[in-house]
């Protein structure tokens, strides 16, 4: 069975390919706001040579550069992102999801299960789970599926047997690979650092391992600082002020973690580490337990810097542990461990079965309001896109100050200032916000109105919730009002889900002409027959 499963390795990457290239290509309307920060970045750096969001400052705004070279080439080489990223994002899950059914076949080779008739159920069960876990990621256009590739395949090269020569080249390599997904998520220090624990402990390492694996890090660092002159991206510091009022339940609710389920969780986890904290492990078993252990450490570390944890940050954490805890399972023969295993492994995906649902119907059956969040976000995303659009026919030279410079910023091409500070390091040090006064919503990723009144930039963009304090201080400050609705008309938006309207906001003695802003947003509607048939702009003028 082993030996039939590893010849039909292709076979399940090409099948998992297809699978995920079908749903993230008629699902691409739902891609993330912040895959639009990429492909803005991408695009600089393709056409300048500079991986800059604005053209004329040197920030780095991306914390996963190998990802933005990467769409940076495929640009440059093939055009348009529509077709080029669900490619990259389906070949990244696919690779993922075979070499989650090789490392269990690595079990195998130890435990000699071939002949076991639910071996392969066990083989072909670690290609679901990761397949689930990724395939969010996957239809948000974000870097993750990527990085947990390169971080398995590490993994898979360091498990290799020690037979031949070639176990070294395995152990460099897997490490170098593990270091690559470093540079396409940062937190993946943690595996990294549990890898290197992991080599030293079963004596598979030489000095060249560590070596080529510093060339990489090396190459990267330079790769940043010729860029940016800098190694740290300046995210870190926006998100860790800005976000600072994050609660700790939320950061755990996103882990399906309630203070109910909590208790239980790590309940079950220490009885399972008591039950095998006296068995033997052989290199092939340790994968598992470094992978649970890595996907613990990196959760523990979001909840306890209150990180918000995006959808796409999700899989970082859910699939390590879940794919070790499938693992575990495997190489357990007794039933309490295993059924300990099975239990963390279900919670886990529990997390995604949901939304891959919604995604699922979404690209089988067409729209679907049946879950509406995902939808509710691209429809904001897609107002963005064509409000940037109209922007920048009428005014590409103005400068723009908004809360999210994904979309807006993907179809406006000028400057665009960033109230969050990911790309703007000078609003950084207007947060965290002071409410209510700079945010009656107490709203985390609103605009700070002192940082606007600083700025004067010619336009704002926001909406209700991201703006309100500059939008009733609009007339003092000097702009005109002009207020749209919150989303295209063909979007489905569930109930409750309130961001208010869209306002965008024009400087009366700035280089954008209102009258001309007002006409570019009307004509903007009326071409598109989406928009409500009703006025679509209401203007509030002094």
């Amino acid at each position: 069975m082993a030996l039939y499963i590893r010849s039909k390795a292709w076979s399940l990457w090409v099948a998992s390919t297809l699978i995920t290239f079908a749903v993230a290509y008629r699902d691409r309307a739902l891609a993330a706001d912040d895959a639009y920060i990429h492909r803005r970045i991408a695009e600089q750096y393709a056409v300048t040579g500079h991986a800059w969001y604005n053209s004329t400052e040197k920030i780095l705004g991306t914390s996963s550069p190998l990802w933005t070279i990467l769409l940076a080439l495929s640009y440059r080489l093939f055009g348009h992102f529509d077709l080029l990223v669900p490619i990259l994002e389906a070949m990244a899950v696919g690779a993922a999801t075979t070499i989650a059914a090789l490392l269990a076949l690595r079990l195998d080779e130890q435990k000699k299960m071939g002949n076991n008739p639910n071996f392969g159920v066990k083989v072909l069960g670690a290609s679901f789970i990761t397949w689930m876990c990724l395939l969010d990621s996957a239809v948000a256009q974000m870097e993750s599926p990527l990085a947990l590739a390169l971080l398995l395949t590490g993994f898979l090269l360091l498990t290799k047997e020690r037979r031949t020569d070639s176990l070294h080249l395995s152990a460099h390599a897997g490490l170098a690979l593990i270091v690559l997904s470093i540079l396409t998520r940062l937190e993946f220090m943690v595996f990294a650092l549990l890898a290197t624990i992991f080599l030293l402990w079963s004596r598979r390492w030489q000095k060249e391992t560590f070596a080529l694996a510093g060339a990489v890090a090396l190459s990267g660092c330079l790769w940043l600082y010729h860029q940016f002159g800098t190694i740290v991206p300046n995210t870190i510091s926006a998100k860790a002020r800005a976000y600072c009022h994050i609660r700790l339940a939320d950061v755990l609710n996103n882990f399906a973690l309630t203070p109910i389920r909590l208790p239980l969780f790590f309940s079950l986890l220490l009885i399972l580490g008591w039950m095998i904290s006296k068995r033997y492990l052989s290199v092939s078993s340790s994968i598992g337990y470094i992978m649970a252990l890595g996907g613990l450490i990196l959760g523990s570390l979001y909840a306890i810097n209150r990180t918000l944890v995006f959808p796409w940050y999700v899989p970082l954490v859910v699939l390590p542990f879940t794919l070790g805890m499938w693992l575990i399972y495997i190489d357990q023969s007794e039933r309490i461990p295993q059924l300990i295993s099975i239990i963390l492994v279900l919670g886990g995906l529990r997390i995604s079965v949901g939304q891959n649902r919604h995604l699922l119907q979404e690209a089988l059956l067409g729209h679907r309001p049946v879950d509406g969040l995902w939808d509710a976000q691209a429809a904001r995303v897609h107002e963005y896109l064509r409000v940037g659009s109209a922007l920048n026919d009428i005014c590409p030279g103005g400068k723009l100050l908004t809360s999210e410079i994904g979309g807006l910023g993907y179809s406006f091409h000028g400057y665009i200032s960033d109230g969050l500070g990911l790309v703007t390091p000078e609003a950084v040090q207007y947060h965290p916000l002071h409410f209510p006064e700079d945010s009656p919503s107490h709203n985390d990723a609103a605009i700070p109105p002192r940082f606007a009144a600083a700025l004067k930039p010619d336009l704002i963009v926001t909406y209700n919730i991201m703006g309100e304090a500059i939008i009733n201080k609009a007339f003092s400050m000097g702009y005109t009002d002009l207020q749209l609705p919150p989303f295209p008309a063909e979007d489905y938006v569930p109930a409750g889900y309130y961001l208010g309207s869209m306002h965008v906001l024009v400087r009366k003695d700035g280089v954008c002409p209102v009258f001309g802003v007002e006409d570019a947003l009307r004509r903007q509607a009326h071409l598109d027959l989406s928009w409500p048939s009703q006025p679509a702009i209401a203007s509030t003028f002094p």
